[in-house]
């Protein structure tokens, strides 16, 4: 009479499929969730730039097509122009630090005016709004 069941060759060899099939679908699924970290980059970075434009609208007015201008992260959300945390995946503390750290300058880049996101407290030497 013959046993019913699968041999223990026959078990090892579909454990080492899926181990193959899990390795080879591991960097799709990985890249797939770095790309969606990467639009909300893209997105928060843009959401940032247009409340530093609104501030910058309440604060100066119509900017002039000369001169650079600087607001620290923190200035917008304590002025309520954008709402925290700013990185919705990072901790309280790290959001903390990028209000303090961070900033929205911009520049006249020939006759357009060019709004960048960067680390520090001033932009090309001018020191930023703050409301510390």
């Amino acid at each position: 009479m013959k046993e019913k069941g699968f041999s223990l060759v026959e078990l090892i060899a579909v454990l080492v499929l899926l181990a193959l099939i899990i390795a080879l679908a591991m960097p799709a699924i990985l890249n797939v969730f770095r790309r969606s970290d990467d639009r909300l980059d893209d997105a928060t970075r843009t959401l940032l730039i247009a409340n530093a434009k609104s501030y910058f609208s309440d604060k100066h007015g119509q900017l002039p097509n000369t001169g650079i201008f600087c607001v620290r992260l923190n200035t917008l959300v304590y002025g309520n122009y954008t709402i925290e945390p700013i990185n919705p995946n990072a901790s309280a503390e790290a959001n903390e630090e990028m209000h303090k750290g961070w900033s929205v300058g911009t520049r006249m880049d020939g006759s357009k005016r060019i709004f960048e996101l960067h680390e520090g407290t001033s932009y090309e030497g001018v020191t930023c709004d703050t409301l510390d």
